[in-house]
């Protein structure tokens, strides 16, 4: 039993790890277009 709970905390955190790990990498191409856009204008 707790050998499987330890296994679902792993995978809690990994999979966690990772949905941060997406947002912020889109969040920062967002950022980068944005500016790509911005130095195009001027």
């Amino acid at each position: 039993m707790e050998k499987k709970k330890l296994i679902y905390a792993a995978i809690a955190f990994i999979l966690s790890f990772a949905i941060t790990y997406y947002l912020i990498k889109s969040y920062k191409k967002k950022d980068d277009k944005n500016t790509i856009e911005n130095v195009q204008v001027k």
